[in-house]
C-alpha cells in the first residue's frame, strides 16, 4: 500500500509536466523573459520602500474599494476586512482560472501580483497606529483606517507590527514563487523550442535526401542488386559484428 501511495504522485508529477512541456511547445519565451524582469524589479522596489507603489497600485485600490461594498451587507468587521481580503483573493481567484485554462505561465504572474497585493496590505496594517497613510473613500465622507479599526476593535494594536511583518514575508513568498516558476516555465519554453528547431532540421536533411539519389544512397545504402554494393562487400569483408566474413 505504502508503494502504491508512492507510486501515484510520480504518475501524477510526471502528467502534469507532460501536460506542461506540451503547452510549452510553439509558445515565445521572449516576450516572456521582459515580465519576469519586470516582477523583479516591483520585488526589489517594494523590499527596498515600503511605501513604494507599483503600476498594480491602482487595479489593486480599485478591488480593495469593491471589497467593502462586497462584504459590507454582512457586518461592520466584515466590511472592514473585505477591502484588503478581496484584493489578496482575486489573484489568486485568477490563479485557479488560469489553471483550468491551462495556461501555466500566467497562473506564475498571478503569484506575482498577488505579491504586490500582499506588500500593499503590509504598509496599509502597519500604519495602523501611526495614521500617516492617506486615504480614500469612494463614497464621500470621513474614511476610516482599516487596520486600526480592526486591530483596536480586537485590542491587537499592540501587534501591528508583526501583522505587518508577517503581510511582508507573505509578499516575498508569493513574488519568489512567481518568479521562480516563471523562469522555470521559460526554461522548458526554450528547451521546447530547441526539440523542435532539431527536429526540423532532421526533416529538412530527410527532404533533401529524398530529393537528391546521391544522399539518399549514403543515408539507406546501395539499391538492392546494385552490383556496387556486391563489390564493397567483397573488397571490405567485416560484417557488423566485427568478424571477418567467410567466403
Amino acid at each position: 500500500m505504502p508503494a502504491a501511495a508512492h507510486r501515484a504522485p510520480s504518475a501524477r508529477s510526471r502528467r502534469l509536466l507532460e501536460e506542461i512541456d506540451d503547452w510549452c511547445a510553439g509558445r515565445w519565451w521572449h516576450v516572456r523573459i521582459p515580465v519576469l524582469a519586470f516582477l523583479a524589479y516591483v520585488w526589489i522596489r517594494h523590499a527596498q520602500d515600503p511605501r513604494y507603489q507599483s503600476v498594480f497600485k491602482g487595479l489593486n485600490l480599485g478591488i480593495h474599494e469593491l471589497g467593502h461594498y462586497v462584504l459590507g451587507p454582512f457586518g461592520d468587521i466584515p466590511g472592514v476586512l473585505g477591502g484588503s481580503l478581496l484584493q489578496c483573493l482575486v489573484p489568486l481567484v485568477a490563479a485557479a482560472m488560469f489553471v483550468r485554462q491551462r495556461d501555466w505561465f500566467a497562473v506564475c504572474f498571478a503569484f506575482g501580483w498577488l505579491g504586490t497585493n500582499l506588500f500593499e496590505v503590509a504598509t496599509y496594517a502597519g500604519d495602523a497606529v501611526a495614521m500617516s497613510l492617506p486615504l480614500v473613500t469612494p463614497g464621500g465622507g470621513h474614511p476610516i483606517h482599516d487596520w486600526n479599526y480592526l486591530l483596536g476593535n480586537y485590542g491587537w494594536l499592540r501587534h501591528t507590527d508583526a501583522v505587518a511583518a508577517w503581510h511582508r514575508v507573505a509578499g516575498h513568498g508569493s513574488l519568489a514563487i512567481s518568479l521562480a516558476g516563471g523562469s522555470w516555465i521559460v526554461v522548458r519554453m526554450m528547451a521546447a523550442a530547441q526539440r523542435e528547431h532539431r527536429a526540423t532540421a532532421r526533416r529538412a536533411r530527410l527532404a533533401a535526401a529524398a530529393g537528391d539519389p546521391s544522399r539518399r544512397e549514403t543515408a539507406e545504402g546501395p539499391p538492392a542488386g546494385d552490383p556496387s554494393s556486391r563489390l564493397r562487400s567483397f573488397r571490405n569483408p567485416t560484417s557488423r559484428s566485427g568478424r571477418i566474413a567467410g567466403p
